[in-house]
């Protein structure tokens, strides 16, 4: 897709902003929104909506045929429970339409202050129409401060065991040859492992690190031990390599999360997940 034709869809939708009374402000976000990073061919166009017609903007889809020919819609959730569009528009252009509920009384400065996305927002913003009038949002309506948090135990705990857990159940799959299953276990476990790898660049660099989200840019943040090990923790789709795959996970996790544990003296192993531990990696063993 050029660019161009994203213009051109940018200024449709700035069109319509403009002529629809409950729209209250569209930002941009993402890849096209970051004065860092050149967006490229496969850049999509990211949006926050704030409304004070959410209900609108959800049950009903004919607004966005109004933004172009529409081939594909499909409405989620973000993880604060915000309606999303995601859309491919005609020729492939693909927009992410997020819903953010808007009062009336609140500005663009303070809505965003109760934005849970203000982490997005940090990554960079453009603003395409603000019905206040403000022509910017300021580092302090982000109000975030990038510090180095001590983590709870609890919390690397909870994400050790289930580590450990779907290990057991990535196991029992590729014993019994379900490959299928297995695979499904080891991305179910990257999942937790991507929290420890979080975890461990921020006390490589003793925060000093964005650390994105979902793991994006990977491998620019990742600390340089973990980052060459990557390729290792995933698998083809044979039990052999399966099997290859998991003992490079658990080992990965377990110099992880004693690395997290001693900069944040919290004990680890216990004598649990050392049995744990033990166990798996004697009995993964690549069937015949």
């Amino acid at each position: 897709m050029s660019s161009d034709s994203y213009e051109r869809l940018i200024r449709r939708i700035t069109n319509w902003a403009q002529t629809t009374d409950h729209i209250q402000a569209v930002i941009i976000v993402g890849s096209r929104a970051r004065p860092q990073e050149s967006f490229d061919f496969f850049s999509d166009l990211d949006l926050i909506i704030f409304t004070s017609a959410v209900d609108e903007l959800t049950l009903y889809h004919k607004w966005i045929s109004e933004l172009g020919r529409v081939w594909i819609a499909d409405l989620d959730k973000t993880g604060p429970g915000d309606p999303e569009w995601f859309v491919v528009f005609e020729n492939g252009q693909k927009a992410d339409f997020l819903i953010a509920q808007a009062q009336k009384h609140l500005n663009l400065g303070q809505l965003i202050q109760k934005s849970p996305y203000r982490q997005v927002l940090m990554k960079g913003w453009q603003i395409l129409f603000n019905r206040w009038g403000s022509p910017s949002i300021t580092e302090d309506d982000l109000g975030i401060e990038v510090s180095m948090s001590q983590v709870e135990a609890s919390e690397l705990i909870r994400h050790i065991n289930r580590t450990l857990i779907l290990a057991h159940r990535a196991a029992k799959f590729i014993g019994r040859h379900e490959r299928w299953c297995g695979q499904l276990m080891l991305s179910k476990i990257r999942q937790h492992l991507l929290w420890l790898i979080e975890e461990h660049a921020r006390i490589s660099t003793s925060g000093e690190v964005d650390t994105w989200y979902d793991g994006r840019f990977i491998e620019q943040w990742a600390a340089p031990s973990i980052k060459e090990r990557l390729p290792d923790i995933f698998a083809q789709y044979d039990l052999k390599d399966m099997a290859r795959a998991l003992h490079a996970i658990l080992s990965m996790a377990h110099q992880m999360a004693s690395d997290i544990a001693k900069y944040n003296e919290i004990p680890y192993p216990t004598a649990g997940q050392k049995a744990t531990f033990d166990w798996l990696i004697s009995v993964v063993i690549p069937p015949d």
